[in-house]
C-alpha cells in the first residue's frame, strides 16, 4: 500500500506544479515513516490475531476429543 502511494505521488508531482505540490510532497515524506510504522503494527497484530485463532482451534478439538472418549 505504502508503495502504491508512493507511485500515485510520483505520478501526481509530474502533472501538479507549485508551492502547493511541493509542501504536499514534504508533508508526504514526513508522515512515510509513520505510514511505515502502522503498517508494521498491523502486520504484527494479524500474526498475533492469527496464532490466537490457531490457539483457539487447538482448545476446541482437545476439548472435543474429551467428550468423544
Amino acid at each position: 500500500v505504502i508503495d502504491k502511494m508512493d507511485r500515485l505521488l510520483e505520478t501526481l508531482l509530474t502533472e501538479w506544479e507549485g508551492s502547493a505540490s511541493e509542501a504536499y510532497a514534504n508533508k508526504f515524506a514526513e508522515l512515510r515513516p509513520s505510514f511505515v510504522k502502522g503498517k508494521e503494527l498491523i502486520d504484527d497484530i494479524a500474526m498475533a490475531l492469527d496464532k490466537t485463532a490457531e490457539a483457539v482451534e487447538s482448545t476446541d478439538t482437545q476439548i472435543a476429543n474429551q467428550f468423544s472418549m
